[in-house]
């Protein structure tokens, strides 16, 4: 549900969007973003896919993570968000409210 909210609002801030699994990939203006949706057990695997890749990278913790596991992350160039973090972007976009521009979460929606 929280991968459809967000293509959703990708598609509504001009972005083309392709899923494959929970892997969202969106492209406008000849840039690129590529969101997954992982659990821990999963985040290897993620940042193994997208390795080497010119897309802006994010990814949704869908669980709590180890700290260690999300500064690999991080360190591979992948934007960390908890699930919290971004269910808060999407009802706050949802419900129109005009705030959310300062959330990190939401620059990448809007291509920063």
């Amino acid at each position: 549900m929280l991968q459809q909210a967000v293509e959703q609002l990708l598609r509504q801030r001009g972005w083309e969007v392709v899923s494959e699994g929970r892997v969202v990939t969106a492209t406008k203006n000849g840039g690129e973003l590529v969101i997954g949706f992982v659990t821990q057990s999963e985040a290897t695997a993620f940042a193994a896919r997208i390795e080497g890749s010119s897309a802006v990278l994010a990814a949704v913790l869908l669980e709590p993570f180890a700290d260690d596991e999300t500064l690999r992350l991080e360190q591979a160039g992948i934007s960390c968000f908890s699930r919290e973090e971004v269910e808060d972007v999407v009802v706050n976009a949802l419900q129109g409210r005009a705030d959310v521009g300062d959330v990190p979460f939401a620059q990448r929606l809007e291509g920063g």
